[in-house]
């Protein structure tokens, strides 16, 4: 799997907390060899999210993507679960 990070992903990131990116780091080497992964806890997300997933790095933090391609996914934003979705 191959994974594309936008700028406005990249821009959320780097104003996260370091443990949070050491997570994302991990997470995300889990998730390009297996996207379904159970550790991930990918959620595929509805309304106006509809075609976007998430997956958790913890409780309160999130990771919205999509899918390009069958191997290509977007990562779009990252953030705080209880923001993110507005």
């Amino acid at each position: 799997m191959k994974v594309v990070l936008r700028k406005s992903f990249l821009k959320d990131a780097n104003s996260l907390p370091v443990k949070i990116k050491e997570l994302l780091l991990r997470q995300t080497d889990i998730f390009i060899i297996d996207h379904h992964d159970t550790r991930l806890h990918t959620k595929k997300l509805s309304g106006k999210f509809d075609g976007f997933y998430s997956f958790r790095l913890t409780r309160e933090f999130r990771v919205i993507y999509c899918f390009e391609a069958k191997d290509i996914a977007i990562f779009v934003e990252i953030g705080n679960r209880k923001n993110i979705y507005k």
